[in-house]
């Protein structure tokens, strides 16, 4: 129907081969754009969003519209669209992001979508997004629910930066479940070691700092954040023992996030406790000014789990 279409995120039409957007172009965006590559910056962030404002066009003729009350239409949609597992990723080839339905047994412990069930993924023809490519009707009364009642797996840190810039601030603080996986070895140092390196690379270890802050900010800030997962994958003898000062500069980020009413950081070490040996955790040394507690479980807000190194990929 004429004016009746509407265009969705190129990333998550990824999914649906067959779907192709009706291409328009849309008012520049006004964030910082220098985090991402050119092609990206051209083709991807005047595509992606809905202007709120767009009329629609009226459906008289659709009985489904017309005359089911709009809660029963609600459960119709919900019935189709929630819980689903997505996988978000970014696409090197196409410097987009990419979107992946989860088809494995158990979703809650696929944090990458690897192997089978990746290629699975790409086989099964989701019918997501046909339910709201129908009409601008549907798409208004549905949206919601594809953000709110499914669970996005992020495994790449890129991924979360782009999210402020790919989504409308209404989607974005319309996600309640987030998985999130970030590999961090060698990246991001305690301040205490950072002047360690050699000052060929001291503005490089800055800048994953930055990074690391900067990611926090923008997780903290999804208003609509319910339940959050994060699998910190990082060198245990930098990130394990963190005197008080470390511990203050390193972990205050984490402490701005307090809209989840679940939240859970997944850790490759065991705690420190109180009169403990360097021997009992091989390569471990502790830090000038430990003070034999230790500073991840003092988060607010947060629980912290333990698993050794070779589980934070499972």
């Amino acid at each position: 129907m004429e004016g009746g279409f509407i265009i969705l995120p190129k990333w998550l039409i990824s999914v649906f081969p067959s779907l192709k957007p009706r291409q328009r172009q849309l008012t520049p965006d006004p964030y910082d754009h220098n985090l991402l590559p050119p092609r990206l910056r051209l083709n991807r962030l005047r595509l992606n969003r809905l202007p709120t404002t767009r009329p629609s066009t009226p459906q008289p003729q659709s009985q489904l519209l017309g005359l089911l009350p709009l809660e029963i239409r609600r459960q119709i949609w919900s019935y189709v669209l929630k819980d689903h597992t997505i996988h978000v990723d970014f696409d090197m080839l196409t410097t987009r992001l990419s979107c992946i339905h989860c088809v494995s047994p158990d979703p809650s412990k696929c944090n990458y979508g690897y192997c089978v069930a990746r290629a699975k993924s790409r086989e099964v023809p989701p019918k997501l997004l046909n339910l709201l490519q129908t009409c601008r009707e549907i798409y208004t009364e549905a949206i919601d629910i594809l953000y709110s009642s499914n669970t996005f797996v992020i495994s790449n840190p890129a991924v979360i930066e782009y999210l402020p810039l790919s989504l409308h601030p209404q989607r974005l603080n319309t996600i309640r479940t987030l998985r999130f996986v970030w590999e961090l070895l060698g990246n991001t140092l305690p301040p205490t070691m950072i002047h360690d390196y050699p000052k060929s690379l001291l503005h490089i270890q800055i800048k994953h700092q930055e990074k690391w802050r900067k990611i926090w900010d923008i997780v903290s800030a999804m208003e609509g954040l319910h339940e959050l997962h994060v699998k910190l994958f990082v060198c245990d003898h930098t990130w394990a023992n963190l005197n008080k000062d470390a511990a203050a500069y390193l972990l205050e980020p984490i402490k701005q996030v307090t809209r989840p009413e679940v939240f859970t950081i997944t850790l490759p070490f065991p705690q420190m406790y109180e009169g403990m040996l360097p021997e009992a955790r091989g390569s471990w040394k502790a830090l000038n000014g430990w003070e034999g507690s230790d500073p991840w479980d003092d988060l607010p807000n947060c629980t912290i789990q333990r698993i050794s190194p070779s589980e934070i990929f499972s």
